[in-house]
């Protein structure tokens, strides 16, 4: 699985596009603490930056996470995966993969 470096009070995004079953599979390991993890399409990512109102799916405060996520309406649409880390002073690993 892939292992991102999360800094306090940050977090990071991975694009993806859309699995022809408009499903995936996705799987978070994170080491040092809870991760906000959301789920936001495309069209939706500049307005979440604005306010984290707009989204998918939202999971707060996980350290295991494994979910199906349908993604409906947004099917033909890349998407993000963003893990942030709400911590003032915790590092944290978060290991991710996304299956289709």
């Amino acid at each position: 699985m892939p292992t991102q470096t999360l800094e306090p009070e940050h977090f990071f995004k991975v694009r993806f596009d859309t699995p022809s079953s408009s499903k995936a599979r996705i799987v978070v390991e994170a080491k040092g603490g809870p991760v906000d993890i959301y789920v936001v399409s495309d069209d939706d990512f500049l307005d979440f930056l604005g306010s984290h109102d707009v989204y998918t799916a939202k999971y707060p405060k996980q350290t295991d996470l494994e979910t199906i996520l349908s993604l409906g309406t947004h099917s033909w649409k890349p998407w993000h995966l963003i893990f942030e880390n709400p911590s003032p002073d915790k590092t944290i690993n978060v290991s991710y993969q996304v299956y289709p």
